[in-house]
């Protein structure tokens, strides 16, 4: 996930097109909110047609504290050496 947002939407890059590997033609976008104690997904819809969404997908509401631990577990297992939790990017509160 990158960053900022990707869109005008406040969504970020969560799943590639699996014809082409990249996000341009059929990638997934998420809106991320994170909260004190919370990590909301929410807002899923294409990247390249903000047209086609997914209002039957999620909220999906995640334990911050677990959230962060399972993104520095997958980092730890992929063999990075620092670790930058995504959520940490954010701040508290989105």
């Amino acid at each position: 996930m990158n960053e900022s947002p990707d869109d005008d939407h406040g969504r970020c890059d969560l799943l590639a097109c699996l014809g082409c590997l990249t996000v341009d033609c059929g990638g997934i976008g998420v809106r991320i909110t994170v909260g004190e104690t919370a990590v909301i997904w929410d807002n899923f819809a294409h990247t390249y047609d903000d047209q086609i969404s997914f209002p039957w997908v999620g909220p999906f509401m995640f334990d911050r504290a677990e959230y962060e631990w399972a993104l520095e577990s997958v980092a730890r297992a992929a063999g990075a050496f620092e670790t930058t939790v995504v959520i940490s990017r954010y701040g508290a509160g989105g």
